[in-house]
């Protein structure tokens, strides 16, 4: 009787420690801080993006912090598809990233 309770005390522990919430980090690994648009962000989408897609864009206009943080998801499938940036090599994985961390930083500008 003592080795049944034992045994299942110990079973019930391990199915508790496996179901442990984890939590993801906001962080970039390389600086622990969070990634914004002016620092990390502005960057890419200048090199990248806005000789298509500058101020007088018909296709959606990338040229400043409010701009593109109002198109994040769409830039972000654009990338991911395969769509953009058109007529250049794919964008680089490290840039991806970046702009994936900035929104789920929290779209920060500073």
């Amino acid at each position: 009787m003592k080795k049944t309770i034992l045994i299942a005390t110990v079973v019930i522990a391990s199915v508790t420690a496996c179901k442990k919430k984890t939590t993801t980090t906001t962080t970039t690994p390389s600086t622990g801080t969070k990634v914004t648009y002016n620092a990390d962000v502005k960057s890419i989408i200048d090199a990248n993006c806005v000789s298509c897609h500058g101020a007088s864009s018909a296709s959606g206009a990338y040229y400043n912090y409010a701009t593109v943080k109002a198109s994040v998801g769409t830039i972000i499938s654009d990338i991911n598809s395969g769509n953009m940036p058109k007529g250049a090599s794919k964008l680089a994985q490290t840039s991806i990233d970046k702009v994936k961390q900035w929104q789920a930083d929290g779209l920060l500008e500073q």
